[in-house]
């Protein structure tokens, strides 16, 4: 992420998500074809069609370029995806005066937990009252706009 991290509120960060659905659609989408692709490269490779396999990478290049345009436009937005095959993206947020990560997941509809940024190998918490509240007291600057 950037040197400088954007802090969300759980608000802002759920008004974020039609922007955020888009662009991490899209990575998903592009890396799942990424794969599949490179399955048709490989077979080509292996079957000596080497004018076959160097159109098909070229394919590939084309997305993953497109992959890292989708990350710079989740950054821009303040978030970054951490798991681009479930397309599961976090967003840098204050609770009890330190920073966690609140998560969300392509297929959820709002924001629903989220893990200390120090310690995601403990597991996702859900978001509750305790949480809101906290979260609540705690402004952050306005949302920027996307190029979507």
């Amino acid at each position: 992420m950037r040197e400088r991290t954007r802090v969300f509120t759980l608000e802002q960060a759920n008004g974020a998500l039609p922007l955020v659905r888009r662009v991490a659609r899209d990575l998903v989408e592009a890396h799942r074809r990424i794969s599949e692709l490179y399955g048709r490269w490989r077979a080509l490779v292996d079957a000596g069609d080497h004018a076959g396999a160097t159109a098909v990478d070229g394919d590939i290049r084309r997305l993953l370029a497109a992959t890292d345009e989708y990350q710079g436009e989740l950054e821009q937005i303040g978030c970054e995806c951490r798991e681009i095959q479930r397309g599961l993206v976090r967003f840098p947020a204050r609770f009890a005066d330190r920073i966690i990560y609140l998560c969300w997941r392509l297929d959820d509809e709002e924001i629903g937990s989220w893990h200390d940024a120090g310690d995601a190998s403990i597991g996702r918490r859900p978001i509750d009252d305790r949480f809101t509240a906290a979260a609540r007291q705690i402004p952050a600057p306005p949302l920027p706009t996307g190029k979507r």
